[in-house]
């Protein structure tokens, strides 16, 4: 929550007049996916129970409401025991929930207690590290408390803002490594799905600690900021981590004034934050501060309108799908499906309209209904459009956001994929060996299918069989005499007209005598080890009669050791299995004829009870001596 004034108004936008008669195309991909939309909603923090109209408002999906779902309740510290303290919160659930079945709730404390806290206030300080799982019961109790009156929370939250003390209103410190430790202690206790951290402005060192902690990740289901002076972003070790990512808490203030209600402009400034929010961000859920800032007496204002032409259309469960995002200079796109239904929402920033295309790829539609909003609409029904030749075009009026809605059925585009009977291949100098590669077709998908291979070393060649449709078709690797002993990776690509697909493998060559000449010896030496982790150095000797440049080492670890980070080597783990190969272009990292490269390492994790050195080494394919 915020009591200062922070927005992106209208009179900072850019509105650029569009040229008359100018078209561009918006294309729409509806079988490229990206991220599940939870939903678009509010807060009643601090809010007394709300009347049915605004209710119906809010939360209702008939005329005049914006259809939001989701709820954002506080978590009143009154007590430690919550109770009737709690009421106001749960009632504003009953209703939403009843007036709109897909709405979800989740809670946010502003602050623990007062007594569980290092200053004995609900302003200010740090929970105590002793008081870790009363808050943990705490937060449990207010889950219980809501499903008693029939609210099942969706999720509950740590702490709001643990970055931001205003010295004015609840609130509670965390540092990133304050927030580790209490979900690391506590998050497997809590009994519906955790939120961490809602930092003031989308703050990484107050999650990334968590997200990197394995005793603390797996308790979090969602990673949630605030986007005050932060900017929508991609948040890459969140989703890496596979955690939902919110965005929940921002306002703006209109261009009028704060007391002033907000106008169309106000509604485009939002609508560009929203799309943002999905485009870039590709965030899961948006939820605006606050609902009175939606209202104007019972009805939505502007600022409301802006969230529903999204909220009302995008329901829980939608995914967002592929689009031109910027198909014009202030114009903002994107597409969503889900239970058959297709929607499109275009913002046009500009004082001008703008006239698109809209070419539709991955769903047959016959028509879609535009809803928009605009200097003289709010979320307003306008006459189907029809859609010919999976296309259609329409004028966005200047300053409006519009969102289409189609019923119709998924398309799959025709493709194919390409599989290896092996990953890798060898071949030794003078003789010939083989591969099988399968042709898989989807979406109807039927044409001949021609094979090339590229990075193959020099002296080898690759002969294809018949060129399959669904099936698979042989390839002969031959090698010379003469060609580069070594590995490589070899690229087999497929064509079908403009379908393609491609496929890499690792090639070996070795020489007729075996190995390129590698006889071969490893010395494996561990230094340091501790109870967890370990370093390793390994040198290669040569004890052939030839130079070995492109070299690939492989062996087995006997007890399930892992290797984290390497140096002078580029490897590849696979379970048990490692493959160390001379980096591209690092010649220094050949092995001379008699010689050796001592230059690779890494450092990895043990069990803490064996860690045996490999046993089985082999370079080129050729079995090496272990010391």
């Amino acid at each position: 929550m915020k009591f200062r004034l922070l927005s992106i108004s209208a009179s900072t936008m850019l509105l650029v007049a569009a040229m008359a008669g100018a078209q561009t195309a918006a294309d729409i991909n509806f079988n490229t996916t990206f991220q599940t939309i939870r939903g678009f909603g509010t807060s009643t923090a601090w809010q007394p129970v709300l009347n049915s109209s605004q209710i119906s408002s809010l939360f209702g999906v008939g005329s005049g409401g914006v259809g939001l779902t989701i709820l954002r309740s506080r978590i009143d510290p009154s007590s430690t025991t919550g109770g009737a303290n709690w009421a106001t919160e749960r009632t504003n659930g009953q209703e939403a929930t009843a007036e709109n079945s897909q709405v979800i709730v989740f809670a946010t404390p502003w602050t623990p207690p007062a007594v569980w806290k290092s200053n004995d206030s609900t302003i200010g300080g740090v929970l105590d590290t002793s008081n870790y799982a009363n808050f943990a019961n705490y937060l449990n109790e207010f889950v219980a408390y809501e499903k008693a009156g029939g609210v099942n929370l969706y999720a509950i939250s740590v702490q709001n803002e643990p970055d931001f003390l205003p010295g004015t209103y609840d609130s509670c410190s965390y540092t990133g490594a304050q927030m580790d430790a209490f979900i690391a202690q506590e998050g497997g206790t809590i009994t519906t799905k955790l939120i961490m951290p809602e930092s003031d402005s989308f703050n990484l060192d107050e999650s990334d600690p968590t997200l990197d902690d394995p005793n603390a990740v797996g308790h979090v289901s969602i990673v949630a900021g605030h986007l005050y002076g932060k900017a929508p972003f991609f948040y890459t070790n969140a989703k890496n981590a596979g955690k939902d990512v919110w965005a929940t808490e921002h306002y703006l203030t209109p261009a009028a004034g704060s007391s002033a209600q907000p106008a169309i402009g106000d509604a485009i400034a939002l609508a560009e934050e929203l799309h943002q929010s999905m485009a870039v961000a590709q965030y899961n859920a948006y939820v605006y501060w606050w609902t009175p800032l939606l209202l104007n007496g019972n009805s939505a204002n502007y600022y409301a309108d802006a969230l529903g032409q999204f909220s009302k259309f995008v329901r829980p469960g939608y995914v967002m799908t592929g689009a031109n995002n910027t198909p014009a200079s202030g114009v903002f796109v994107t597409s969503y499906k889900g239970n058959n239904n297709f929607v499109i929402v275009a913002v046009n920033s500009n004082s001008g309209s703008t006239s698109l295309s809209f070419p539709i790829t991955g769903a047959t539609l016959t028509s879609v209904t535009p809803f928009q909003t605009s200097a003289s609409n709010q979320l307003a029904e306008l006459g189907a459009v029809s859609v010919s030749g999976n296309s259609f075009t329409y004028s966005l009026p200047g300053q409006s956001i519009t969102t289409f809605v189609g019923t119709g059925s998924t398309t799959t585009n025709p493709s194919f994929t390409l599989s290896s009977s092996s990953s890798t291949v060898s071949v030794t100098q003078g003789s010939t060996a083989t591969d099988t590669f399968s042709v898989a077709g989807s979406g109807g998908f039927s044409g001949s299918v021609t094979l090339v291979a590229s990075g193959l070393p020099s002296g080898v060649t690759a002969t294809f069989g018949t060129n399959p449709t669904n099936g698979s078709s042989v390839v002969t690797f031959t090698a010379s005499s003469t060609a580069a002993a070594g590995s490589s990776t070899v690229t087999i690509s497929g064509t079908s007209g403009s379908i393609t697909a491609s496929k890499t493998i690792a090639l070996t060559v070795n020489s007729s005598g075996g190995g390129g000449g590698s006889a071969c010896t490893v010395d494996y030496t561990i230094s340091p080890q501790n109870s967890s982790a370990f370093g390793a150095a390994i040198t290669i000797k040569n004890s052939g009669t030839t130079a070995l440049s492109n070299w690939t080492l492989t062996w087995t670890f006997a007890n399930g050791q892992t290797i984290a980070s390497s140096w002078n080597g580029t490897v590849s783990q696979s379970g048990v299995n490692v493959t160390v190969s001379q980096q591209a272009g690092q010649t220094w990292e050949s092995i001379p004829a008699g010689g050796s490269y001592s230059g690779f390492g890494f450092n990895g994790t043990w069990n803490g009870s064996t860690n045996a050195i490999p046993t089985a080494f082999s370079l080129n394919g050729t079995a090496c001596t272990v010391n």
